[in-house]
């Protein structure tokens, strides 16, 4: 005879993650863990900057190791990767995501350009 054992999937769950409480200095490296705590192989786990696709980013690197966690490196961090960073998780049972903010302190493009046709500045 034979039985049915019905398999449950788990939904993946996501260790909380911060870039801390003060902004980062433009130049410093940034390097963030999303570690997927629970959850059914197999997983994805990607990473997104502002809503789109962090890994096509300018400087922003993306790697995984083993089947529950991904690296995020940013290793010269500028103004313009001010923002909000997602990482997802998913499987066949569901999907889990956490953002945190990074902040960079650093010269924006736009303070930039002023200053170079409108006025001089000092930096």
């Amino acid at each position: 005879m034979l039985t049915f054992h019905p398999q449950i999937s788990v939904v993946p769950s996501i260790t909380p993650f911060s870039f801390g409480e003060s902004a980062v200095n433009a130049g410093q490296i940034v390097q963030q863990n999303c570690v997927v705590l629970t959850g059914d192989d197999p997983l994805s786990i990607s990473w997104t900057f502002n809503g789109a696709d962090a890994s096509s980013s300018a400087g922003i690197y993306v790697l995984k190791i083993g089947s529950r966690t991904s690296i995020l490196t940013i290793e010269s961090v500028r103004s313009y990767h001010s923002g909000n960073y997602t990482c997802l998780a998913a499987n066949s049972a569901g999907s889990a995501n956490f953002t945190a903010h990074l902040a960079v302190n650093g010269i924006n493009m736009a303070s930039l350009l002023y200053c170079f046709f409108i006025t001089s500045c000092m930096f």
